[in-house]
């Protein structure tokens, strides 16, 4: 979809500019992303794959872009889980990590199948404090393709799952988007594949 309909205005793709394109056609694209936690990732088939280890260590682990992003984005990307895995498709934005780079101090996570109850929706995280809003109402089905739209514009968080709008939300303290943050995938003991990611910043039509 070129248009995205929100409260606050349309979302103008079509006019919006490409801040990052990727299509996962290369596997050393891996060269530009770091794991953190408990994953295996490759790159095969035009697709990303991130699968939980299960070794008994953590059970969650994410792949965060070493380039960064600030302001309005939107992250595009086609996702679905790999059978048997039937739940947790993950993807972050807006992310600081700790100096260490092996885990997170804030970000925005958005979820399909998520929450063990096949929720969709977003979290806000800052250190200890989980903001969350989700729905049961547009439920994952194992294997099946999603296309996400998802980011920020000003105040306003949203998004869509295959041209459907699943949420809107204000947040009135929004995390500091004037200052670069990583984009990233996620897994909760599960396994996923992500396919052609582009990173908008957003063109809103608000008249």
């Amino acid at each position: 979809m070129d248009e995205l309909i929100l409260q606050s205005g349309v979302i103008k793709l079509a006019e919006s500019d490409i801040l990052f394109k990727e299509d996962f056609s290369n596997s050393s694209v891996l060269r530009e992303w770091l794991p953190v936690g408990n994953i295996s990732s490759r790159v095969q088939a035009r697709a990303l794959e991130i699968k939980h280890q299960g070794d008994g260590k953590l059970d969650h682990g994410q792949l965060f872009s070493k380039r960064k992003f600030s302001g309005d984005i939107l992250m595009e990307f086609t996702a679905a889980t790999i059978p048997p895995s039937d739940h947790d498709i993950i993807w972050w934005w807006g992310v600081k990590l700790n100096e260490e780079k092996d885990g997170w101090e804030s970000g925005y996570l958005g979820a399909l199948g998520g929450w063990w109850s096949n929720q969709a929706g977003v979290e806000k995280i800052q250190g200890e404090k989980v903001y969350m809003a989700k729905t049961p109402l547009f439920s994952l089905e194992p294997g099946k393709e999603y296309k996400i739209q998802c980011g920020i514009i000003n105040e306003t968080v949203f998004f869509f799952a295959n041209g459907q709008l699943i949420m809107e939300f204000i947040d009135p303290n929004p995390l500091a988007r004037k200052t670069p943050g990583h984009i990233g995938f996620g897994v909760y003991q599960s396994h996923i594949i992500i396919k052609n990611l582009t990173v908008y910043k957003i063109k809103l039509d608000n008249t």
